[in-house]
């Protein structure tokens, strides 16, 4: 973010190969144009609080994997500091972290010690699902949570896959600020771009799903699921929606998901589901046509990054659910075909484990070049 006052509009970011920088300094410096976007905050009582922000993105392409650079951004005159990050390698052995809604404005120290304990560890990703402020026309709620994000050299540098929550949409319909802030790809439809989209990792396909409350854009996302599910070949296939389908909060508001998501999951293969929502953390057996299966899915409402809880119920579907008023976290390591998750509290006592085997996985298919 920056100025919306500032002179150059076009954001610029110049990056190197880490090894090519250190021998050759800014000759290494390579250099590529991003676009910019202002949002305009305007939900605070105290007018002096509201403002504009420029939320500025930069795409740069053809990096080599497995591979250090430096980068700097700016306008072309004015730089940040040299920051660097470490681009993946394709493997099928590797980690990711699930985060729960997070929702805490006035505080983030269970938010901040979870980041703490992954920036420990080395994800390949991070899922958040929905729901990182509680006002999305506040400016210190994104400044506040971004910042606690940005002081650990880990999160900052990895991919957060972020579903939209119905707190994202908060004072801004069409919920663009966060779409901009989260820089969320434009692979969805044309009814919720940035907020349904999808993404692939390793041996890994993951479609997001924007929160909706509609019933007929829920149809489209459903449509366009099952396109882009059948379109990839990737062995494991995860979800990501902000309302749960099987869920703890009977008053979430949650019944449209259970009616429309389950029999395309089943028609889909889909492994694993992660939701937000209900603030309490549970998890299904593995489920088709609502019964338990060994093909079935498991569905999981990933509980509370923050403060804010709801009483859970559980019924027979869920294998567990916590009902405890506390902060968790997800951990998930990936062997080929089996996921190990491990689910911690804030204070890293772990609470849940449990394992996913993928029962189709073809080991021909998943092997990366």
């Amino acid at each position: 973010m920056s100025s919306p006052l500032g002179k150059d509009e076009t954001p610029v970011i110049q990056y190197a190969r880490k090894k090519d920088y250190d021998k050759k300094g800014d000759k290494s410096l390579l250099t590529a144009k991003g676009s910019w976007s202002n949002q305009v905050f305007s939900g605070e009582l105290d007018i002096t609080k509201n403002g504009i922000a420029r939320v500025n993105q930069v795409t740069v392409k053809k990096l080599k994997q497995d591979t250090t650079y430096v980068y700097r951004v700016g306008n072309g005159e004015t730089w940040s500091n040299m920051q660097e990050f470490t681009t993946l390698k394709r493997k099928n052995q590797f980690e990711f972290a699930i985060l729960g809604d997070t929702q805490s404005p006035s505080d983030l120290s269970l938010f901040d010690q979870i980041l703490s304990d992954v920036n420990g560890q080395d994800p390949a990703f991070m899922i958040h699902v929905g729901d990182l402020v509680d006002d999305s026309s506040k400016f210190t709620q994104w400044d506040d949570v971004l910042e606690v994000m940005s002081q650990y050299d880990t999160i900052r540098t990895t991919n957060l896959v972020s579903a939209l929550g119905n707190h994202e949409y908060m004072g801004d319909s069409d919920a663009s600020t966060a779409k901009a802030i989260l820089g969320s790809p434009g692979n969805g439809p044309d009814m919720d771009k940035g907020g349904t989209y999808s993404i692939d990792y390793h041996n890994m396909h993951i479609s997001v799903l924007g929160f909706t409350s509609d019933d007929k854009v829920l149809d489209q996302q459903m449509e366009w699921l099952k396109e882009d599910m059948k379109s990839s070949d990737k062995p494991w296939k995860i979800l990501v929606t902000h309302k749960p389908p099987y869920y703890t909060n009977p008053f979430g508001g949650n019944e449209i998901m259970k009616e429309k998501l389950p029999p395309v999951a089943d028609e889909l293969g889909i492994d694993i589901v992660f939701s937000g929502h209900d603030h309490a953390y549970g998890r299904t057996k593995k489920l088709k046509e609502g019964k338990e299966d060994e093909n079935g899915t498991v569905y999981v409402v990933a509980g509370t990054t923050g403060k804010k809880h709801y009483d859970a119920v559980a019924d027979e579907k869920f294998e567990y659910v916590n009902m405890e008023n506390i902060a968790v976290y997800m951990s998930a390591k990936v062997d080929k075909d089996t996921i190990t998750f491990i689910t911690r509290t804030s204070d890293g006592d772990v609470i849940d484990e449990f394992s996913v085997v993928n029962e189709e996985y073809d080991m021909e298919d998943s092997e990366e070049e």
